[in-house]
């Protein structure tokens, strides 16, 4: 697609690259799903592009990518799945938000009105924990924290802050960025609009945590593990059920 390209593009005008053995019907829904998407998102679409990746190695999930250029800014979204399809499935969720997201910021650019989107939490079915990921966090500043979670297209980064010596988590909002840390401290000097969570970061159990997620409104839940005192995220998955990233500790 060129600058002149219709802001509905077709299908057929999602470029799509293939890594490992991928159905091609995974391939067609993946074009067709995310040409839909963007018909919806107002402004001109220059180019779109999807990844679909089937590692060799079975340790590894499959991996669906998108990246459009919506009137010279680019909007990624990226997600992983037991299968391709279920990667293509949360990858265009995670595009949806995104793109919406986008949409919004246009709209004010343009001095129109923002609209407020309330979002309904999925139906959350058994308290299943689906997923369980460790991380060794490094140690960096706040403004680091978000360069990478921008990098990686993470919805949230769990890091260690720089300034205190602990566990931290940064996310989005819509007025720029939010920081929560374990222990307390002067506001942290940054380069980006980012408030800092006065709440404390509650210590739990993990069926302490999906009791109190599971009927709140959140996409996610940070807090102190009880057995380890590190910091931990419990988030809600396209599926219903949770995931939950957490720090690696020796055992």
């Amino acid at each position: 697609m060129t600058r002149t390209a219709h802001a509905t593009p077709a299908a057929q005008d999602v470029h799509a690259v293939v890594r490992g053995r991928v159905p091609r019907a995974a391939v067609t829904r993946a074009q067709e799903k995310v040409a839909a998407l963007a018909q919806h998102c107002g402004e001109p679409i220059l180019s779109a592009r999807v990844k679909l990746t089937r590692p060799a190695e079975p340790d590894r999930l499959p991996m669906a990518e998108a990246s459009l250029n919506v009137n010279g800014r680019m909007v990624r979204a990226q997600a992983e799945g037991p299968t391709v399809q279920d990667a293509v499935t949360e990858l265009l969720e995670r595009l949806r938000v995104r793109l919406d997201r986008t949409a919004r910021d246009w709209r004010s650019l343009r001095g129109g009105r923002r609209r407020h989107t309330i979002r309904t939490a999925p139906p959350v079915g058994p308290q299943t924990v689906l997923r369980r990921k460790y991380v060794e966090p490094e140690t960096i500043t706040a403004d680091q924290a978000i360069f990478d979670m921008e990098q990686r297209d993470y919805d949230f980064y769990l890091f260690v802050d720089a300034a205190t010596e602990s566990d931290a988590l940064v996310w989005r909002t819509e007025d720029g960025y939010r920081l929560a840390r374990l222990r307390e401290a002067r506001p942290p000097v940054t380069y980006l609009p980012v408030t800092v969570d006065e709440e404390p970061v509650p210590a739990l159990t993990l069926d302490e945590a999906v009791d109190r997620l599971a009927p709140a409104d959140l996409p996610f839940l940070f807090y102190v593990d009880r057995l380890t005192g590190r910091g931990a995220v419990l988030y809600r998955r396209h599926d219903g059920g949770f995931g939950l990233l957490t720090v690696a500790t020796e055992r």
